[in-house]
């Protein structure tokens, strides 16, 4: 290498030196930049808030994967709040809630199914179900036509309907 240096012409040897240079430098940048990544995640892992996120994300990802889909959007809720930048839980949780509220509107409709079959019981278990699911919340859009209909039901189980 240093017989060709010193054999080729004055600017092919400082544009080789400065490219030389120029390699040098980024790899040095270059260098900087993974160090400083691999504190940033160093710092990101030892921040207590940051271990509570992964926490509760593991937490929502299973209760998702398990089917309780109430108990998974409040998991992703708590990631939400410590990261608001955090994608895959915005994802998880907008995907849970949208499960959460079709499982609502599977028991409405099968409350309702069996309210016209006149079979009492079932039609009692899926409105209860849904009060259950809407945890007995008064405000939820819901409550009312599950509340009433849970009562129907429940007067056509004892026959006074």
């Amino acid at each position: 290498w240093d017989s060709y240096f010193n054999r080729s012409e004055p600017i092919a040897r400082e544009l080789t030196s400065a490219l030389i240079f120029i390699m040098g430098t980024l790899f040095s940048i270059s260098s900087a930049l993974f160090l400083w990544s691999i504190e940033t995640r160093k710092e990101k892992l030892e921040n207590k808030s940051f271990q509570r996120a992964q926490e509760n994300y593991i937490k929502g990802f299973r209760d998702y994967r398990l089917g309780n889909f109430a108990r998974a959007r409040d998991h992703f809720q708590i990631v939400l709040n410590l990261d608001p930048s955090n994608v895959l839980a915005q994802r998880y949780y907008n995907l849970a809630k949208i499960k959460y509220d079709e499982l609502v509107q599977f028991n409405m409709i099968q409350g309702l199914t069996y309210r016209e079959k006149k079979n009492y019981r079932l039609c009692k278990s899926s409105f209860q179900n849904v009060l259950v699911m809407i945890q007995n919340n008064p405000q939820h859009p819901k409550y009312k036509e599950a509340n009433d209909f849970f009562r129907e039901c429940s007067l056509g189980l004892e026959g006074r309907y």
